[in-house]
């Protein structure tokens, strides 16, 4: 890691800096986020705005984003500058390119910027469009003093925080999810070799990076948790067909219920515990299996829906977890409810504090079946997973302390 009090950058840090108000006012900063991600759905997405929330308490903030069509728009406390010349054709060969590179990272699991990751680098920043290599003007008008990069595949990102940027610190969200193929990515290793600190999500997440990266400081890695919320009202009354009954809660991806595209999951665990009821939830809907019979319950299901159906579960299976963070994983356990995972997935390291893992269909029924039949240990198992999440993500302004912490250390 760089420095960041070396060279010029520190002279045009010192002539920028301008203290708050007060006596002993930390310094407010000028910062600039290039976030590729910024507009999309998803944990990524998610974290990123949380991390940018909690600099606006002590910076001006701007978001830099790509896009199809460039537009200045305000956003909450900030100003995001889209730039225009990326194409929908080429964001799809581009999310191609990478899940092709993601398959060769679990072939080679030995971290290194192979040939593979040299060629895919001029393609990357092609599809990145017109848009990053057209900034410059822009940042020159930013004027940032606090570069924060979100995201760690944007070769146009890369290359403009080399030209126009060279001496001003920054700071690297890498944005990590799993089975990512970072490590094949020259970006991603231009982005950790110029970083002045990085910020992750998740210990989970601290781990993937120094193994994939093992020449980054790991002390210069910090873990700045986002805050995931509880809905309050969620125990108030349970789901009216489904109170006074012990259910399994099964989270699906992100698809609607449509009648005949049911998970094989959910079909098992209906077959495997008939005395039961299974709750499939969706995006937007969700359907009950009971002895049997087969119940949708319409497309207008909330996020406070969703939040009794949580709470008042038996216990919670977790199909698909967030690669990031595994949001639902820690919104269950928020709630006092053990949790099933799969292995190798980021929610594991949330069910080690209040649940259980499997690698197959038989440990996954195994693993509900224990709950089911010991309730003691399923309340044990919530009970110690709620401690957990109330102590690491439970803590509104976790992230804000974390960033100001780092920015203390830089100036």
């Amino acid at each position: 890691m760089p420095d960041p009090g070396s060279g010029t950058g520190s002279r045009a840090r010192t002539a920028n800096a301008v203290a708050a108000p007060g006596t002993g006012a930390a310094r407010r900063w000028r910062a600039v986020v290039l976030a590729g991600a910024w507009d999309e759905p998803g944990e990524p997405s998610w974290y990123a705005r949380q991390l940018a929330g909690a600099l606006a308490l002590r910076a001006e903030v701007a978001i830099v984003t790509t896009g199809d069509v460039p537009a200045v728009v305000a956003d909450g406390a900030f100003t995001v500058h889209r730039l225009g010349g990326r194409d929908r054709r080429d964001e799809l060969r581009r999310r191609l390119l990478l899940a092709a590179l993601g398959s060769t990272t679990r072939r080679r699991p030995v971290p290194d910027a192979g040939p593979l990751g040299e060629d895919a680098a001029p393609l990357l920043e092609a599809f990145d469009g017109a848009g990053w290599s057209e900034s410059d003007a822009l940042f020159s008008d930013l004027h940032p003093d606090l570069v924060v990069v979100a995201g760690h595949d944007e070769e146009g990102a890369a290359a403009l925080v080399r030209r126009a940027a060279p001496e001003v610190p920054m700071l690297w969200v890498p944005l990590l999810e799993t089975g990512s193929p970072a490590h094949l990515l020259p970006a991603a290793h231009a982005f950790a070799a110029r970083a002045a600190a990085v910020v992750v999500a998740t210990e989970a997440e601290r781990a993937d990076l120094l193994a994939a990266f093992p020449h980054i400081d790991g002390t210069a890695v910090h873990v700045a948790p986002p805050a995931v919320a509880r809905n309050p009202t969620a125990w108030r009354e349970p789901v009216t067909f489904l109170a006074d009954r012990r259910y399994v809660l099964v989270l699906c991806d992100s698809s609607p219920a449509v009648p005949g595209a049911l998970a094989p999951q959910v079909r098992f665990l209906a077959t495997a515990f008939p005395d039961h009821p299974v709750c499939a939830v969706h995006a937007t809907a969700f359907e009950i299996f009971d002895a049997g019979t087969r119940t949708v319950h319409g497309l207008t299901l909330s996020s406070t829906d969703r939040a009794r159906l949580m709470a008042w579960a038996s216990v919670v299976v977790d199909l698909h977890p967030g690669p990031l963070l595994a949001r639902q994983s820690v919104a269950a356990l928020h709630y006092g409810v053990p949790i099933v995972v799969p292995d190798g997935s980021r929610a594991r390291q949330h069910a080690e504090h209040g649940g259980l893992w499997y690698r197959d269909m038989a440990e996954l029924r195994a693993g509900i079946s224990q709950l089911l039949r010991a309730p003691e240990l399923a309340r044990s198992l919530g009970a110690r997973g709620q401690r957990y999440v109330e102590a690491t993500f439970g803590t509104r302004h976790a992230p804000a302390h974390a960033l100001a912490e780092l920015l203390d250390r830089i100036s």
